[in-house]
């Protein structure tokens, strides 16, 4: 039972100063920057991270009790009017800041010795990635919503193009940023249709405006453009183009922020304005064709991400498409609209956050450690290259929900509670995670053979030299990553957690309360369901079959051919060109349009 409050519970202050001191930080670097030591700055890059990950712990520890109200500048609502701004905190929005902060923190840590001296601006940008997405997951003002998204999604791209004197890195992160602009537009109209409709941009006025009433054309447009940005920012189907090419060419510790953060927060996005708006104007006959809407384009999405991973040699390629699949998973387990099913999402979500990032960080250093080996011998790397090696397998037995990995749990809830639905979720799963972890582990032998081994930068080169990589700032990133995916599915009762956090967030009566400071409403759990020997089986033949296909794949002899053929126009569709990716995500967004209109009216 999750129960909301009439007033913001005792150090809420720690929310504004979350997002307040990687900010200050960031001033710091980046005005600061030629007066700073190197060491220096990246200690307080590090421990800015770090502050901002303990203080998203704290105010975390306090949601899951209670919702966490906080009105900057003491403004609440007067007579039922929101004119100020909040931070409206429950479980799954402190869930995913201490993910963002973590994720940030392993990236300062292990850039340390990727990059040798990389200035202040490097790390400014970080925390400025790391405060908006915290802002973003904790703010209960749309358009605040909007403004942290376009700040993610800003340094985002330049942290991408940080090579951006070769001709790849540059293009990569104009994709990036063409594609992100264009979401971001979109998404800025549907707030101001919702503005002009409701006269506030507070979700839950917004959410009591609409309730009860059948949506009409303004409001179901203005849902069709915030779905189709936000699910470009996460990188859906047909909005994904962008994905490839900016993890293909942004160096490994900007990677893992991309990865981690940022998808799951579109897919965030996507959920909160949806139980918090949409929820409570549709129903019944509407509600089951919009879940057929998000459901399509969920299948959709992991299979296309799947095929791709399977034919893909590039190494960070083939991790972007493993992150489309799993988004697709994500999307899919979404377009339930089920309460415990979300709480089976956000576990995976959590897990696979971790787990990409460590993948990101083993995978950098054994490419890199077999480009260097080919022209000369390192020592002391025989333990670095074992570890990253041991990583890389451990990463995928986790992203294919094998005990007792957090994903393992959140798989099995998400299952046990899909209803009828459960069979076609089992089996798009199980598509994903087999292919997915087949394709991870090719690459991975193929590199450790000397190929599929991408051109190297000259400023990463000179850094491999500096660097030294038994540091150990160098390894412990991607093992502590793996290890908190391991110690959060160690957590006693997790799914009963997980139920809970979902019910919380998708309480729209009882966000509306805790955010007018109403009296308290407590929130009945949903039922967890599952459990038992069959759950345990059928990831452990996943898993089995993961390690099976991969084996088929290193020999290519004859699967190459039969992939090839398959799977030639899909890849002729992610050739990088922009003009094509800009046409996709016009058709998206006009089938998106329609599709909610047909759902929804």
């Amino acid at each position: 039972m999750i129960p909301a409050v009439a007033h913001p519970a005792p150090g809420t202050v720690l929310a504004p100063l979350a997002v307040a001191v990687p900010l200050a930080a960031a001033a710091v670097l980046a005005g600061a920057n030629q007066r700073i030591p190197a060491l220096w700055r990246d200690l307080l890059g590090s421990a800015a991270a770090a502050t901002a990950t303990v203080l998203a712990g704290v105010v975390l520890s306090q949601a899951a009790h209670r919702r966490v109200v906080y009105w900057f500048g003491g403004w609440r609502p007067v007579h039922g009017t929101v004119i100020g701004v909040d931070y409206a905190v429950d479980p799954m929005g402190g869930a995913l800041a201490v993910l963002a902060g973590v994720l940030a923190l392993a990236a300062l840590v292990y850039s340390r010795r990727f990059f040798g001296e990389t200035g202040g601006r490097y790390p400014a940008l970080v925390l400025v990635f790391t405060a908006a997405s915290i802002d973003f997951a904790w703010t209960g003002d749309l358009f605040n919503m909007f403004v942290a998204f376009e700040l993610v999604a800003v340094t985002g791209f330049i942290l991408t193009g940080f090579y951006a004197e070769e001709e790849a890195p540059l293009q990569g992160a104009i994709n990036f940023a063409v594609l992100n602009t264009v979401g971001g537009l979109v998404v800025l109209t549907g707030v101001a249709l919702l503005y002009g409709h409701t006269g506030t941009l507070n979700l839950a006025q917004m959410g009591q405006t609409l309730a009860g009433h059948r949506p009409g054309g303004l409001v179901v447009v203005a849902f069709a453009l915030l779905a189709s940005g936000f699910l470009v920012k996460a990188g859906s189907v047909p909005w994904h183009f962008w994905l490839p090419d900016a993890y293909g060419t942004a160096p490994a510790p900007a990677s893992i922020l991309i990865a981690g953060v940022t998808s799951e927060l579109g897919l965030f996005g996507l959920a909160r304005t949806w139980e918090t708006v949409f929820s409570g104007a549709v129903a019944g006959s509407a509600e089951q064709r919009i879940r057929l809407v998000l459901g399509a384009l969920g299948v959709l999405t992991a299979l296309v991400g799947t095929a791709m991973a399977l034919a893909e040699d590039h190494p960070r390629r083939l991790l972007a498409f493993v992150v489309i699949a799993h988004l697709g998973v994500y999307l899919l387990g979404f377009s339930l609209l089920r309460t415990a099913a979300l709480g089976g999402v956000a576990l995976l979500a959590a897990g696979d956050g971790f787990v990409k990032g460590a993948l990101f960080l083993a995978v950098g250093i054994i490419r890199r450690h077999r480009r260097a080996t080919g022209a000369r011998a390192l020592r002391g790397e025989g333990p670095a290259i074992t570890i990253a090696a041991g990583v890389i397998v451990l990463g995928v037995l986790c992203l294919s929900d094998l005990p007792p990995f957090s994903s393992s749990v959140g798989k099995d809830l998400l299952v046990a509670t899909a209803g009828s639905a459960g069979p076609l979720v089992e089996a798009v799963i199980a598509v994903t995670v087999v292919g997915s972890g087949a394709a991870i582990l090719a690459s991975a032998v193929q590199v450790w053979q000397g190929h599929a081994v991408d051109n190297p930068s000259p400023s990463e080169d000179a850094a491999e030299t500096a660097a030294g990589w038994g540091n150990v700032t160098l390894l412990a990133p991607p093992v502590v990553l793996l290890a908190a995916a391991l110690g959060l599915g160690l957590v006693p009762h997790l799914a009963d957690h997980a139920a809970s956090a979902a019910a919380s967030f998708a309480d729209r009566p009882g966000y509306h309360a805790a955010v007018y400071g109403a009296a308290r409403r407590a929130v009945a759990r949903p039922g967890t369901g599952g459990g038992g020997v069959e759950p345990l089986v059928i990831d452990g033949a996943e898993a089995a079959a993961s390690v099976l296909a991969a084996a088929a794949l290193v020999s290519r002899r004859r699967i190459a051919p039969v992939l090839g053929r398959g799977t030639g126009w899909l890849r002729d569709l992610h050739r990088g060109h922009l003009g094509d990716q800009l046409t996709w995500a016009v058709l998206g967004m006009a089938a998106m349009a329609a599709a909610s209109g047909l759902a929804l009216r």
